[in-house]
């Protein structure tokens, strides 16, 4: 199936990610001129967006406000954000030495959320984001043992 969604994706100018529109962003450090560039180069978009580090790619989202998204990842690399998960989730992966540092954002306008939605799921599939993985082993290791 996932050479399905490739090819989808790769004809529909969702792949490869030069075709998409892209900033870099030092993640790690609070910076309040780095939220006003952002601001003015996504606006009020909705769309997807793609965390990139060196070649690895750390995050695949959607967002309804692009900046409002991007800024509340930027944060939660430097400080635990109210509203993360109960494991503070994406604190925890952002604000790794690992995920730290300048990283590359990819976005792309779409305004249609149930097509986010569907485009999210396929370029996570394709992409295999790094967050998916750390995600599922923290929630692994936070669960109770069961009595034996």
């Amino acid at each position: 199936m996932k050479d399905k969604f490739r090819k989808f994706l790769k004809s529909n100018g969702y792949l490869p990610l030069s075709l998409w529109n892209s900033f870099k962003l030092e993640h790690g450090i609070e910076n309040k001129e780095i939220s006003e560039f952002m601001k003015s180069v996504v606006g009020t978009n909705s769309g997807l967006y793609i965390y990139k580090k060196n070649n690895r790619i750390l995050y695949v989202g959607k967002a309804k406000s692009l900046f409002d998204r991007v800024k509340s990842h930027l944060r939660e690399s430097y400080e635990k954000v109210p509203g993360d998960t109960k494991y503070n989730t994406w604190h925890k992966f952002f604000s790794s030495r690992r995920n730290k540092g300048l990283v590359k954002i990819f976005w792309k306008e779409v305004s249609e959320e149930s097509s986010r939605q569907i485009l999210e799921k396929m370029l996570s599939e394709v992409l295999s984001p790094e967050f998916e993985k750390f995600r599922k082993q923290l929630e692994k290791q936070s669960r109770p043992n069961p009595p034996k």
